[in-house]
């Protein structure tokens, strides 16, 4: 029993810096107002990606492939998460832009 945990935990300790990353780019979309972007990276890592994972890969490996469920979830969900999150980065920083120069566009010159 110790075994199949310390595995498990094993496992699931590769995925953490991933999941770090992504609860911050979910609160940031949150934050900014998209909301339906938010909610996608949500149920992407326990609903989208975990239940599928966690019946494919232990029909396919039994044991190892219920422990490595979660990790491979984690990692799907990063996946996801990766090009939201550049989208909207790169959104905001066109609006950025577009401020900046719409504000250099009213000052004074002088």
């Amino acid at each position: 029993m110790i075994a199949i945990g310390t595995i498990a935990l094993r496992l699931q300790f590769i995925s953490l810096p991933f999941m770090g990353f992504m609860m911050l780019c979910n609160m940031m979309l949150q934050t900014i107002g998209a909301g339906f972007r938010a909610t996608i990276l949500a149920v992407s890592r326990s609903g989208l990606f975990l239940i599928p994972c966690l019946l494919l890969l232990a029909s396919i490996w039994g044991l190892p492939g219920l422990e490595a469920s979660q990790l491979t979830a984690d990692m799907l969900a990063f996946a996801l998460t990766v090009p939201i999150y550049v989208g909207v980065r790169r959104s905001m920083k066109r609006m950025w832009q577009e401020a900046d120069s719409q504000k250099k566009g009213l000052e004074p010159s002088g």
